[in-house]
């Protein structure tokens, strides 16, 4: 009995200190903030990956089952009918199947509000480094003070993302990230080398949309989806030295 009070006296004075430590509520709130990123990326990438899944699979079983079909009407024989009419059923159910799935992931869409971007990237990158042991020096730089209008979640999904797909592929140390704005668009280049001009990839002789599906990492998928869903778009940089470079593109008109 006196041993099972002292435990309990033990952890009411641990949690006590815990609630007086300002240190310890900015760590839980970290932590918390990691936690709701992570299961955005998750959502975003169950999204992306179900849109893929329709597009790959709801057209070409569309267009077997209008061939199916247009065969059966020219068909006479009841036994081979009858066999296309199983497939028909069969193609059917797939169909059923894919739409059922893409409705069950939906979401409501998210509301844009007004980001300071450079904000949002600096809080990313201090998330991030509780989720991603192989982040090394992260250099933040470029334009300061663009605000755009964009859904604040799934926006620092897509950079969590990113920096994820960067560090994994590139080992990058340091890896700089740099802001610009011009034209009413903001760009933010993860720049995976030194070997850059300064100010923006210009000199970089290969230009490549980045586009979901062909295998791409889920990462690369996220950060596409909301770039696309958004009125914007991931670019691909190659130098001629193979410098690399990913650019998530957004309109940023005023706000």
């Amino acid at each position: 009995m006196f041993q099972q009070l002292k435990v309990k006296s033990d952890v009411d004075r641990d949690a006590q200190a815990r609630a007086n430590d300002p240190m310890s509520d900015a760590e839980d709130a970290r932590l918390a903030a990691a936690t709701e990123l992570t299961r955005t990326e998750r959502g975003v990438a169950l999204r992306a990956l179900a849109g893929q899944l329709a597009h790959q699979m709801r057209n070409p079983l569309a267009a077997i089952r209008a061939a199916c079909s247009s065969l059966r009407e020219d068909l006479s024989n009841e036994e081979h009918q009858q066999r296309l009419d199983m497939t028909l059923h069969e193609v059917d159910r797939l169909l059923t199947l894919v739409t059922g799935t893409v409705k069950s992931v939906s979401a409501k869409p998210e509301q844009p509000r007004r980001l300071d971007l450079a904000d949002e990237v600096h809080d990313v990158v201090a998330i991030a480094r509780d989720s991603i042991p192989q982040l090394g020096t992260v250099d933040v730089s470029g334009d300061t003070g663009i605000e755009c209008s964009l859904p604040r979640n799934t926006f620092r999904a897509s950079l969590f993302s990113l920096l994820d797909h960067v560090v994994d592929t590139y080992h990058p140390d340091p890896l700089r990230v740099e802001l610009r704005r011009s034209n009413g668009r903001a760009q933010i280049d993860f720049k995976v080398a030194d070997e850059y001009a300064a100010g923006a990839p210009d000199g970089f002789h290969q230009t490549t949309l980045v586009r979901s599906g062909d295998g791409r990492s889920i990462g690369l998928v996220v950060a596409e989806r909301f770039a696309r869903d958004n009125g914007g778009r991931l670019a691909h940089f190659v130098n001629a030295n193979d410098s690399q470079a990913l650019t998530l593109d957004l309109p940023c008109t005023d706000v």
